[in-house]
């Protein structure tokens, strides 16, 4: 019992000798660095966070994160450090501290601690689970695909917005967008991605059973986001639904594997089909897990941005009637609706960029500390000392809180007002408009989802006349998932134009 006693005893010493040796280390690091505290949200010191998670969790889940997080800044400033269920945390709308944790000292930071528990059984590994050199590599076998040759291929893509118009109602009766948009982005990405659609618009034209993928899909985005909300606890996630979700899609991107190594064999047809990625990266690969991998974490994010962006502009343009008048003139001023015609169209990019300034689908953003480091802004009352950052400190940047600083934006930062950028220019606002994030880890398919979403708007204002808003809530109701989606969908009416 003694000598049991003599072992815990060394133990405990062994440990408080640590800490103290780490709180020297970090005392003379904050010196050497001239940094200052920043305020401090916390709760109640008995709950270590839990009970500021919960807050958060329950008001993320009814669409009320305003307080938490808009609120929070207007009282504490525009960084300010808090506690999440034991995990310390930052959260920042400073554009300076978002260039330092994405670019210029991306090194300290890490992604796959955060992502790759919640992730991995859906995507694997790669672009968005993986830091350092394997992230490197995982961007170099999708890169060839996104170059300009690759992302204006819009024959293919236009089949499916056809489809998608089908769909529409004519007479004016009320109709969700929202979920036609994810059934059209459905059909285009796992064409692009895979090399065959899973044709969800249509009702007896299935590649596989119209509505098993598409319900799998979501099945599995919403575990992967409760997974991520539970941090660092997601261990306790138990959902069978989520894993037999998951199996369903990697079982189908592994046959969609096998049939792109068979047309590798036929150089004609792989040619035909340049633009499909597991075309290109069976060619860097023969790892098929790595193939099935870097084609999930394509998929995902892209996926969701691309239905999202479409769902919150169209949200927008039924509240501003006007706006689509507008567009609609300069649009049928167009000999043709292509994609390089639509880069000559300002207004169309003004109406894309406004979406997702004030409705990004991304709204945040987080890295956690591999090591101790600095943020250049934050320390001090004022806020313009560095402030550290410990080993382990998650950074929660704040891209809807960038987007609506009136500092930046003006005084009506928070009304969508695609007129604004008839002023604002893209290069003055550098790492304060970043909506598919930025530094090494950027969206590699922005300008695919650009392109995507520019085109489908024009051809439905093109087709239509006239659109009303057909939803009682006025306000965006936000529905966070792994994106920020409108909670109450977008429900218009259309109307068909005589002259489209």
């Amino acid at each position: 019992m003694a000598f049991l006693s003599q072992i815990l005893y060394l133990l405990l010493l062994g440990v408080a000798i640590l800490t103290l040796r780490r709180r020297i280390t970090q005392s003379r690091f904050i010196r050497k660095h001239g940094c200052k505290e920043a305020p401090s949200l916390t709760g109640n010191k008995l709950f270590f966070g839990l009970d500021l998670q919960f807050l958060f969790l329950k008001r993320s889940s009814s669409g009320l994160e305003k307080l938490p997080l808009e609120k929070q800044f207007e009282v504490l400033g525009s960084t300010f450090r808090t506690q999440m269920a034991i995990k310390p945390v930052i959260r920042t709308m400073e554009p300076q501290n978002m260039q330092a944790v994405f670019s210029l000292d991306a090194d300290s930071f890490g992604n796959r601690p955060l992502r790759h528990f919640a992730f991995s059984p859906l995507v694997g590994d790669g672009v968005m689970t993986l830091d350092g050199a394997r992230h490197e590599r995982a961007r170099a076998l999708i890169r060839p695909t996104f170059s300009k040759t690759h992302i204006e291929n819009e024959e293919a893509y236009d089949l499916h917005v056809q489809n998608l118009i089908k769909l529409l109602p004519t007479d004016g009766s009320t109709v969700d967008l929202q979920p036609l948009f994810e059934r059209l982005d459905l059909d285009s990405s796992t064409e692009f991605i895979f090399g065959e659609s899973v044709q969800s618009l249509h009702e007896d034209d299935s590649l596989t059973s119209p509505h098993k993928f598409p319900a799998a899909f979501d099945v599995a985005q919403q575990g992967m986001g409760a997974r991520f909300r539970m941090l660092p606890f997601n261990f306790l996630h138990r959902d069978e639904k989520f894993w037999g979700a998951c199996s369903t899609i990697r079982q189908f991107v592994a046959e969609s594997v096998e049939k792109a190594v068979a047309r590798r064999q036929k150089p004609k047809e792989q040619t035909a089909k340049s633009y499909i990625l597991v075309d290109n990266v069976v060619q860097e690969t023969s790892d098929k897990t790595e193939i099935q991998d870097t084609l999930m974490n394509v998929f995902l994010p892209g996926h969701d941005t691309i239905a999202i962006l479409l769902s919150n502009i169209f949200f927008h343009l039924a509240r501003n009637p006007h706006v689509w008048q507008k567009l609609r003139k300069q649009l049928l001023s167009l000999s043709k609706i292509t994609t390089v015609n639509l880069r000559r169209l300002d207004y169309i990019h003004h109406i894309i960029n406004e979406t997702l300034r004030v409705t990004p689908p991304v709204s945040n953003m987080t890295r956690i500390a591999v090591k101790d480091t600095t943020l250049p802004l934050g320390g001090g009352s004022d806020g313009l000392s560095p402030l550290f950052v410990p080993k382990g400190t998650v950074v929660a940047s704040s891209f809807y809180n960038l987007h609506h600083r009136k500092d930046i934006y003006g005084s009506d930062a928070d009304i969508w007002r695609p007129e604004r950028w008839e002023e604002l220019k893209l290069s003055t606002l550098t790492w304060k408009f970043i909506p598919f994030g930025g530094g090494a880890h950027v969206c590699p398919g922005q300008n695919l989802a650009m392109n995507r979403v520019a085109f489908t708007v024009a051809r439905i204002v093109q087709t239509f006349d006239k659109i009303d808003n057909r939803d009682p809530v006025a306000e965006f109701v936000p529905l966070y998932k792994l994106v920020t989606a409108s909670q109450n969908g977008v429900k218009v009416a259309l109307h068909n134009a005589v002259d489209s």
